[in-house]
């Protein structure tokens, strides 16, 4: 998305609320944070200004910088953070959202927002409120809610528009507290049934406001399964690339399951899923796909202290990553860029598949969205590549060529978490030109793709 200047402007012409005295943090260590930012992204970075020139950046942090006139909270600095970090352009390049905030009693608005057309919907609210769902908003506490989402976009990361909006939609009470200091009062003008009606909404406490936008199951597994026998059915409801060993335990009872009762059609629900670790993509392949295949065609990884800190203090510990591959990495210098393949034999070699006695054969569907994301976005990728199913839903966050697998590093004043991507993948079949996610075979509502792909079962049943 190319930012429109005025936004910008907008965005750091809006005078943040000081929201306590506490904690604040001077104008010295703030830039000196901005400053160990960049410092911190060019390091780490496989080339921080793909997207954008260096020259236009560094204008930015100057603008920011300039802007800091005296003390400032956490949130004003996270409202400056993430503004610069997202202005790369980098999906997997962003500001993590004050850790601070968890641990504060925030009151917050009690309805989840839907965007559509350059209009913001209601999508869920909570009962007793005489506003229903789908009822358009038209401003909140004064300000119109376009600048409200125009003003949230400029500092979400992403490399696609529609994913800005997915973590818009996701992060919406946060960035009303951050950005406007918008908390326990909201005043909001609806347009429902073509009449304009304002109302002082009674607010709601933010764990109630995620198990609004989440469901009744806020607190779901990264993966779980459901069994239709009536529709000869399995649901494997992926919402994290996490916990390898745990998940191969997982796939091997699911299609145990599957093949002890016949069941011939597989929906594995990406719909929720913002990535993790890759591996687990290559674990859910042995059992649905029909030949050798690799998630990716090249890696190209840029060595930092930073990463020789994560792969020794955390990832070695976890075993995530065996001594031999980091030695390898100990031995190179920083700011050296090299092909994982030739370097550490991992990542782009073909998967040779086994012999499992429980493999699939039957149907298989990917549900994705605008939502899926990193890991999850690769996996549809492969998937497609190696036609093992079809896909339905919305177009993938992920691109088939992007930055990711993200190196984590804190600011040394506020201790405010950054992520910052440390490689460029080249999806199975990717170039420079597929800068897109991935397109479902049938593209409906992600929040209908379920129902679509039942609909599809039963017909051909």
């Amino acid at each position: 998305m190319k930012l429109r200047a005025v936004i910008i402007i907008t965005f750091l012409s809006i005078g943040f609320t000081s929201y306590s005295q506490k904690g604040l943090i001077s104008k010295e260590e703030a830039i000196q944070d901005i400053n160990t930012m960049q410092k911190y992204i060019e390091e780490i970075h496989p080339n921080a200004y793909a997207y954008k020139s260096k020259e236009i950046i560094d204008n930015l942090y100057e603008m920011v910088k300039n802007k800091i006139k005296d003390s400032i909270s956490i949130y004003e600095l996270y409202n400056y953070a993430s503004f610069l970090t997202a202005n790369y352009g980098c999906g997997h390049l962003s500001t993590i959202f004050p850790n601070s905030w968890n641990r504060e009693n925030h009151l917050v608005v009690p309805f989840t927002i839907e965007i559509s057309n350059q209009k913001v919907y209601v999508k869920k609210i909570i009962d007793g409120y005489g506003i229903f769902e789908n009822a358009e908003v038209i401003n909140i506490n004064g300000v119109p809610i376009n600048e409200i989402i125009d003003t949230m976009l400029v500092s979400r990361s992403g490399e696609a528009l529609h994913f800005k909006k997915e973590m818009v939609k996701y992060y919406f009470p946060n960035l009303l507290y951050s950005i406007y200091g918008f908390d326990n009062k909201y005043e909001v003008q609806f347009k429902q049934d073509n009449t304009i009606k304002t109302l002082v909404l009674d607010e709601i406490d933010y764990k109630s406001y995620l198990k609004m936008l989440n469901g009744e199951e806020n607190n779901i597994s990264d993966f779980s399964v459901k069994y239709l026998m009536e529709k000869n059915l399995c649901i494997i409801d992926f919402r994290k690339f996490s916990d390898l060993e745990r998940f191969k335990t997982f796939l091997d009872t699911v299609f145990n399951n599957i093949k002890r009762d016949s069941i011939n059609n597989l929906i594995i629900d990406l719909r929720n899923n913002l990535g993790g670790n890759s591996a687990l993509g290559d674990e859910l392949f042995q059992y649905i796909s029909k030949t050798d295949f690799k998630q990716y065609d090249k890696t190209i990884l840029k060595v930092s202290s930073h990463l020789k800190k994560l792969w020794t203090s955390y990832y070695l510990p976890l075993g995530i990553i065996d001594s031999m591959t980091v030695n390898k990495l100990l031995n190179l210098p920083n700011g050296m860029i090299v092909r994982t393949d030739t370097v550490f034999n991992y990542d782009d070699e073909i998967i040779k598949l086994k012999e499992i006695s429980n493999k699939f054969n039957g149907n298989v569907y990917v549900l994705t969205s605008n939502n899926t994301f990193s890991s999850a976005a690769d996996f549809a990728w492969c998937f497609k590549h190696y036609n093992m199913g079809k896909i339905v839903g919305e177009e993938t966050g992920g691109w088939g060529f992007c930055y990711g697998d993200n190196v984590y590093a804190e600011l040394p004043n506020s201790r405010l978490p950054i992520n910052v991507s440390c490689k460029l993948f080249y999806n199975i079949g990717a170039t420079e030109t597929s800068t897109h996610g991935v397109i479902p075979d049938f593209q409906v509502k992600s929040e209908n793709a379920l129902d679509y792909v039942i609909k599809i079962i039963e017909k051909n049943e």
